[in-house]
């Protein structure tokens, strides 16, 4: 293998398998870990006094789910619409 080729398959190719750009992908993630880590200083926040924040964190992670198995089904589709 190449060292464009490792580079591609390193870096490039899943961005592309998910119909984005690399900066698109690294922006999209860094966004997720921010939203992440947000959620679990509430879980902290929660835990150390438990009368707030009480259902916060599973929303979040819920909500963050659905979000993803959108954005999972709006990919699909699209690959299924460039196929035709």
């Amino acid at each position: 293998m190449t060292f464009k080729q490792t580079v591609d398959d390193v870096f490039l190719k899943h961005p592309r398998d998910v119909n984005e750009h690399y900066l698109e992908h690294l922006l999209y993630t860094v966004k997720v870990a921010f939203y992440l880590i947000f959620t679990a200083l509430c879980a902290v926040l929660h835990g150390l006094c438990p009368k707030i924040l009480v259902t916060t964190t599973s929303d979040r992670v819920i909500a963050l789910a659905d979000k993803m198995k959108e954005k999972r089904k709006l990919l699909q589709a699209s690959l299924d619409q460039q196929k035709l």
